[in-house]
């Protein structure tokens, strides 16, 4: 009876080893959008992508927003890679229907744009740049790294409250600092900052400060 067990898990275990030596990419990527200062995020966009060597694409969408007030998800796509792009009609789980939507590789983040909009209800970004979490699998696209968003400072570089060379702030990071990116704007990265007292610091960096512009 043991034997037999052994047997079974072996099995188990050697298909999920060659359905993992099929996949090209597996990963996380998202995008926090922050707007107060109580360090809570107003919205949170999460795409997980699944990308096999024959480039079908399975795929998954959270859109959690208002405070976490509006959450949609999970919403499920199929597609296939074609050109680094992928291509995916969706449906809303607050009832808005044929939605589509393209997302782009660009070295490791992904670029999203709506197409268009599910009919009725539904809450995501017309445009946005995703930054990767947690890259699972992945060796073949575009030279990512599982330490794509670990970005280093370059050299003493100021902090903003805004995208914006007119709120700059007194804080500032030094030479070797690592960084989170969140979100793009105007030249700008949202980034997050953890101090060696382990407070979570949410400030705007200029593209230039991680050589990213």
């Amino acid at each position: 009876m043991i034997n037999y067990i052994k047997v079974i898990l072996f099995v188990l275990f050697s298909i999920n080893i060659a359905n993992a030596n099929q996949l090209l990419l597996e990963g996380d990527w998202n995008n926090e959008v922050y707007l107060a200062k109580d360090g809570l995020p107003y919205s949170v966009f999460t795409i997980n992508l699944k990308i096999d060597k024959d480039n079908k694409v399975i795929g998954e969408l959270c859109s959690i927003s208002h405070y976490s007030k509006k959450i949609d998800c999970p919403i499920n796509f199929s597609s296939r890679l074609i050109e680094n792009k992928i291509l995916f009609n969706f449906n809303s789980n607050f009832g808005g229907l044929n939605g589509q939507a393209l997302i782009q590789f660009s070295n490791c983040d992904l670029n999203w744009e709506l197409i268009r909009s599910p009919d009725g209800e539904s809450y995501f970004p017309k445009k946005t740049l995703l930054f990767p979490d947690k890259i699972i699998i992945n060796n073949l696209i575009n030279g990512c790294s599982k330490d794509s968003n670990n970005h280093v400072i370059l050299y003493k570089s100021y902090l903003f409250n805004m995208p914006s060379e007119s709120d700059k702030t007194k804080m500032y990071l030094i030479k070797g600092d690592k960084v989170k990116l969140l979100q793009y704007s105007n030249s700008f990265y949202q980034i997050e900052y953890i101090t060696n007292k382990n407070k979570t610091i949410h400030k705007w960096l200029h593209c230039s400060a991680i050589d990213a512009c």
